[in-house]
């Protein structure tokens, strides 16, 4: 099936202070740089001064960005204040474009775990309340996000429900965009789905034995081009490793334990629409950058009915022969607080056969936001050009 391969290392992370003054390239695409972050959790952008507890996610930030993606958990719990200090620092982050997404911590924006939280939640993550309340909680957080007369919109900040967006940057880039921020259920969180359940394809396309739930599916390539995936989670056996016990401490002679606890239906739909860069976070441990290169078969492997389980086998065979990330990254100094992804020049993808995976936590698993933000150069179509990337 497929492997994920390794990268010219040197020119994948290689940093430009800034990028060039033309933009425009003559095939009918455009230079844009695009930085992604993920479960902040409330954290603040520090002033990156030496001896400073944290310099990784802190000012400056690299010039130039032309769009800002946030995979979701913004907050701790998704009260009121929390998102406005979520949004405190999404406006320091100097992007023209910022899009943004709710994860499982952001729990009023889901108005199914909002209701079912009635009257009171055992964890006191809201207060106690009737149905009508509940509805208000849910409609204020939503009209925070998304109204033009709230500050998120009046901040530059575009909410993405599930589904496909259409988006134009202001350099002329235009992206097709598919956007979830629902994982598989871990203990009572929001926007959360059975292991058994799939969100994500379309009945047609889904596991065996798998219960279809999906809303607004990932197209297929034939219908619809996805050019970036949006997802609070992982993919299954990318980027989303964690220890079975966090007490067991790793050993040269013996390490610990671990699993893969990404969601095998989302590698299914992201096999079948196999878009240029799908970035997430949610498992704080993954941080990191893969890139995967499809198997030529691809649209016939992702159509077999098979279970869950032979999924699972299948997708394991070729996982185990994928490098390690990419590492954490060069020493950006205190003018760039980013690590570099090169995907021009030499790194050009190829698409429908190549993905980069970008794992985007900025909180590591203790809630430490050790983590830069992610920066991504890479040339895109022009509204109305004739340029594409290579197609192989």
């Amino acid at each position: 099936m497929s492997v994920i391969g390794p990268l010219d290392v040197d020119s994948f992370h290689k940093a430009a202070t800034a990028p060039p003054i033309v933009r425009r390239n003559s095939d009918g695409t455009v230079h844009t740089r695009i930085m992604i972050i993920s479960d902040t959790h409330c954290a603040t952008l520090t002033d990156g001064i030496a001896g400073a507890e944290n310099t990784n996610f802190a000012l400056p930030l690299p010039p130039s960005i032309d769009l800002l993606i946030h995979c979701g958990d913004l907050t701790n719990e998704g009260n009121t204040r929390e998102y406005h200090e979520a949004l405190d620092m999404l406006a320091l982050i100097p992007a023209p474009v910022k899009l943004v997404m709710p994860g499982n911590h952001d729990l009023s924006l889901d108005r199914d775990w909002v209701i079912s939280h009635l009257p009171s939640d055992l964890q006191n993550r809201q207060p106690e309340m009737n149905a009508a309340e509940a509805n208000a909680r849910y409609s204020d957080a939503q009209r925070l996000w998304t109204s033009r007369y709230e500050r998120a919109q009046c901040d530059g900040i575009t909410f993405l429900e599930e589904g496909m967006h259409s988006i134009t940057l202001r350099n002329g880039a235009v992206l097709n965009i598919y956007a979830s921020p629902y994982t598989p259920r871990f203990e009572d969180w929001a926007f959360a789905y059975s292991a058994n359940e799939d969100r994500f394809n379309s009945y047609a396309d889904t596991l065996s034995d798998a219960t279809n739930i999906s809303r607004r599916p990932v197209p297929l390539r034939s219908e619809q081009q996805v050019d970036i995936m949006i997802t609070h989670g992982p993919p299954m056996r990318i980027l989303d490793v964690v220890k079975i016990d966090d007490t067991m401490q790793d050993t040269p002679e013996e390490p610990a334990l671990r699993i893969s606890v990404g969601c095998p239906h989302l590698l299914r739909a992201c096999m079948r629409a196999r878009p240029l860069i799908h970035c997430f976070g949610h498992i704080h441990e993954g941080y990191g950058v893969k890139r995967v290169t499809w198997p030529l078969d691809a649209d016939e492997v992702t159509s077999w009915r098979v279970t869950i389980q032979d999924w699972s086998e299948q997708t394991e065979a070729w996982s185990q022969r994928q490098v390690e990330p990419i590492g954490l990254a060069q020493d950006c100094g205190d003018t760039e607080h980013a690590l570099f992804v090169n995907l021009r020049e030499g790194n050009v993808l190829h698409r429908g056969k190549e993905t980069v995976m970008i794992n985007a936590a900025v909180m590591d698993k203790d809630l430490n936001p050790v983590n830069a933000p992610w920066v991504l150069d890479i040339d895109l179509p022009v509204a109305g050009g004739t340029g594409s990337e290579s197609e192989g």
